[in-house]
């Protein structure tokens, strides 16, 4: 049976668990099994201990079977001995310590009135998204702080429908969450070409916003602009004039006209401060440009966990191969435009949530990935953070102080519609 087990290997992943309350590392052991179903044991000798790894029995076909070691601070040579029946497989390696990454969430159904259908099609399925997202977050209220159902409403024109049509009981529901932290109301009426608007079009087309906030007793922090091609010089300073301190984006620079992009998304370090010449900044995070605004649904979390755990580690790593400012962290909008809210459901037992499209379930079980105190990394902990799904103007942790860039430089022409 021995000789049907080939391609005996030990592969790195980065991930860690907490197992005990230790960190421990996640390893892939891969092989082959050209015969049937084998019995094995594992042992791993590294850091001048010896220990046995439970390992499944071996089915037939190439797998990965992942295990856990402890956690190493330095390159750590190790030697695993893998026995099935009289025969022994030796693989030996060196074990690398893992990058302790932060991934951010951001949760949200892009508002594009009149794009994918009616405008009146449109506000009657915001409207019932809405409802659903108060139902999730009361269906997660008692679970952990992390594993909540979390929101960000990028606009604000679905939210003054949904106000109109709804009961006070209902309304007063939503406000509560919003005071809570889980549902996050953003500055913008609507996802406005910015660099179309006029000065007084740009401070009017946060007003609503703002008076929401005053009639409620919560504060208006962040603003998002999802899937368009450009902002002008002056939003910084509408922004951060009103108190908004956060702007969420994703430049669209698909859109073209004779082969060349109308924008060009800024390729630089992530976060930054994006200033205005009377000085008023905002951090800015504008998503990777190379998925827009779909980073999380490219990875699959709006999927299941499998496959969230197969694409995430490449993304991570390529991220890690170009950073040059050290940032200790990455977000992924997982959205699309005007889709529903959607708990992910899976056969984990533990707790996330994701949007896609089709149908909503009526009712929730316990939740899809699994939270934080047991995964560790990378998984934010944050206190808005729940597998790392949360509003856009939750906190976080301390960071190094990002680039800061002015509207007279490199946005000026990064981030205008270009005339052609």
């Amino acid at each position: 049976m021995a000789d049907h087990i080939t391609n005996f290997r030990v592969l790195r992943t980065i991930f860690l668990v907490n197992q005990d309350g230790q960190l421990r590392q996640v390893l892939n052991v891969q092989m082959d099994n050209s015969g049937d179903t084998a019995a094995s044991h594992l042992e791993a000798a590294m850091a001048g201990q010896t220990f046995a790894l439970s390992l499944p029995a071996i089915t037939r076909g190439r797998r990965l079977y992942p295990i856990t070691i402890p956690e190493v601070t330095r390159t750590t040579p190790a030697r695993f001995t893998l026995k099935v029946g009289d025969a022994e497989l030796v693989y030996e390696t060196t074990i690398e310590p893992v990058r302790h990454w932060r991934v951010y969430l951001v949760h949200f159904s892009h508002h594009d009135l009149g794009y994918t259908d009616l405008p009146d099609v449109c506000i009657n399925q915001h409207r019932d998204y809405l409802d659903r997202i108060v139902q999730y977050c009361r269906q997660t209220d008692d679970l952990p702080e992390e594993a909540r159902f979390r929101w960000t409403c990028d606009t604000t024109w679905a939210l003054k429908y949904y106000l109109s049509q709804r009961p006070s009981k209902v309304i007063e529901q939503l406000f509560d969450l919003v005071r809570d932290g889980r549902i996050e109301i953003t500055a913008q009426f609507a996802a406005f070409n910015s660099a179309m608007l006029d000065h007084e079009e740009l401070v009017r087309s946060i007003y609503y916003a703002h008076e929401l906030a005053r009639q409620h007793g919560f504060t208006i922090k962040s603003a998002m602009t999802t899937d368009i091609p450009g902002a002008p010089w002056g939003f910084p300073q509408v922004l951060a004039k009103s108190g908004v301190r956060y702007l969420a984006t994703a430049v669209n620079q698909q859109y073209a006209q004779g082969g060349l992009p109308y924008a060009r998304v800024p390729r630089i370090c992530r976060p930054f401060y994006w200033g205005s010449p009377d000085g008023s900044e905002v951090l800015v995070w504008n998503s990777d440009p190379e998925h827009i605004y779909i980073e999380g649904l490219n990875l699959g979390m709006t999927q299941d966990y499998e496959l969230v755990r197969n694409h995430l580690p490449a993304y991570l790593t390529a991220l890690e191969a170009m950073d040059t400012h050290s940032m200790p962290f990455t977000c992924a909008p997982p959205s699309r435009d005007v889709i529903m809210p959607r708990r992910v459901l899976t056969s984990r037992a533990s707790c996330a949530s994701g949007i896609r499209d089709g149908p909503t379930p009526s009712s929730l079980s316990p939740p899809a990935l699994p939270s934080s105190s047991t995964w560790k990394r990378p998984m934010g902990t944050s206190s808005h953070i729940t597998m790392g799904i949360g509003p856009i103007g939750g906190s976080m942790d301390p960071v190094p102080r990002p680039m800061k860039l002015d509207s007279t430089g490199l946005l000026m022409d990064a981030w205008r519609l270009r005339k052609h």
